[in-house]
């Protein structure tokens, strides 16, 4: 069975890579086990198993993300590298995990992440021609705040490392504050958010300030520190990248103001909002 579990895990993770998935779930339910992937924001059933898989395959993925397979009552996260092991390409991907004890046992969501960033430019995102003109209008300028804006799942991060992408071609300073780091840019100084030792998104974001910095990326404005500082980064010669969970371009702004920062600071800072959705199309 331990052998037979091994080849189990190995083999989702691998299909899921080819398929093109974000994330892989176990779901835990009294029949067995339920496997499910999402892709292009959609969950997919991709297969069941029968009573007696789950808890082996839970325990497999615990032990291979270093976290303790002992302890079912709470939450865990933990992480590893996966190697593809294809022989014409070889590809490394880091995967995120998180557990959650549920009635019918743990469930696990496995985040994979590409160590090569999957789109080089703008145009390649689907995004109409005047779109992405109006984009690299923002981005050509020196100073401000740009923010992307959408539901979880929409594509925001991909967007945001697209850009990103774009201004390194430029001899920039690039810092970049994430949690996690999703995915590894050469030339980008990228930055790794630990909150249980001190380093949040505005102390990260304060010590970022003092790098000499061209272009900050902060992966996400959740609270009105972060929010304060971020504005005062780009209105002191800054150009600010970031993500928010907002639906649309007004609920951005009524989303900073009601974080507690003042109008007059968002109007003089805030440069523009791409809010954007994932739309299936035809393969």
């Amino acid at each position: 069975m331990v052998e037979d579990v091994t080849d189990y895990v190995t083999a989702l993770i691998r299909k899921g890579i080819q398929l093109g998935a974000s994330d892989i779930h176990f779901e835990p339910t009294i029949e067995g086990i339920v496997v499910r992937f999402r892709m292009d924001g959609y969950l997919q059933v991709i297969e069941t198993k029968e009573e007696g898989w789950g808890p082996p395959t839970v325990s497999r993925i615990k032990l291979m993300s270093g976290m303790d397979i002992g302890e079912r009552r709470l939450p865990q996260d933990g992480g590893f590298t996966f190697q593809t092991g294809e022989e014409a390409e070889e590809r490394s991907i880091d995967v995120r995990v998180a557990t959650l004890p549920t009635i019918h046992g743990e469930k696990i969501v496995l985040r994979l992440l590409p160590h090569e960033t999957k789109y080089q430019s703008l145009s390649s995102l689907g995004m109409s021609g005047e779109n992405v003109f109006e984009i690299r209008k923002m981005l050509a300028r020196s100073q401000g705040m740009i923010l992307i804006a959408g539901p979880t799942g929409s594509g925001k991060t991909t967007t945001m490392y697209t850009m990103l992408h774009e201004l390194q071609r430029h001899g920039r300073n690039i810092v970049s504050l994430e949690q996690p780091v999703e995915y590894r840019i050469p030339g980008i100084n990228q930055v790794q958010i630990h909150p249980r030792a001190g380093l949040s998104f505005h102390e990260g974001l304060r010590a970022v300030l003092r790098q000499d910095p061209d272009v900050i990326l902060v992966g996400e404005i959740r609270d009105k520190p972060t929010a304060e500082v971020a504005v005062r980064a780009a209105l002191t010669g800054h150009l600010l990248l970031s993500t928010i969970h907002t639906l649309d371009s007004v609920g951005t702004v009524l989303r900073l103001l009601d974080m507690g920062v003042d109008p007059y600071l968002v109007n003089s800072a805030l440069t523009g909002v791409v809010a954007q959705r994932l739309i299936r199309k035809r393969c």
